[in-house]
């Protein structure tokens, strides 16, 4: 996931982040959190495997 700039209506809810899938390439909008959890949870799975 990257994240991408803000847009100007994306102020009316600052919890929430844009992001680009790096798989598919689709926009998303995701909190901080569900995001760095998600990524923590990957990291930890590829150590797992042995990757």
């Amino acid at each position: 996931m990257d994240r991408q700039p803000r847009r100007g209506w994306m102020r009316l809810l600052p919890w929430l982040r844009l992001y680009r899938c790096s798989n598919c390439n689709r926009m998303r909008l995701l909190s901080k959190q569900k995001v760095d959890s998600a990524r923590l949870l990957n990291a930890a799975q590829v150590r797992a495997r042995g990757g």
